[in-house]
């Protein structure tokens, strides 16, 4: 990481990221699994826990995404290419999951104490969820 939490974007190479990439994958399911596993009751337990869990991949992946449109080479499709279906897949996992579905709509049923916001982000998590076919 660089200044401020910005990447060390002259040392995020097409190399880099193809060797990040299975262990951010291999490490947010994991983390996923193991919130599932807990039921989380709490918005906390569940929102910051589910950002805390997806956040390093999911920043590295935007990285990836980035540098593919502003530096379009062969190695940067190569990686994009190579690890979307996963990537794509676990976000998929993460927005069908029964267990996180059934934990925000649990913390919904019960608001008190809540700001509007965060009802509304639980809000918005149940309704992708049922978009996505769970429920």
């Amino acid at each position: 990481m660089g200044m401020a939490g910005f990447p060390d974007w002259g040392r995020f190479t097409p190399e880099c990221a193809a060797a990040e990439l299975p262990r951010l994958l291999s490490e947010a399911d994991a983390a996923v699994a193991a919130l599932e596993a807990s039921a989380p009751t709490t918005y906390e337990g569940l929102v910051w826990a589910l950002d805390d869990a997806t956040r390093d991949l999911y920043r590295t992946w935007g990285q990836v995404g980035h540098l593919t449109s502003v530096m379009n080479s062969d190695a940067w499709r190569k990686v994009e290419e190579d690890f979307q279906p996963q990537v794509v897949a676990f976000s998929l996992r993460v927005g069908q999951s029964q267990p996180l579905y059934r934990a925000a709509k649990e913390i919904l049923a019960h608001t008190e104490g809540l700001s509007p916001v965060r009802v509304r982000i639980l809000a918005k998590t149940v309704e992708a969820a049922e978009l996505a076919g769970v429920g």
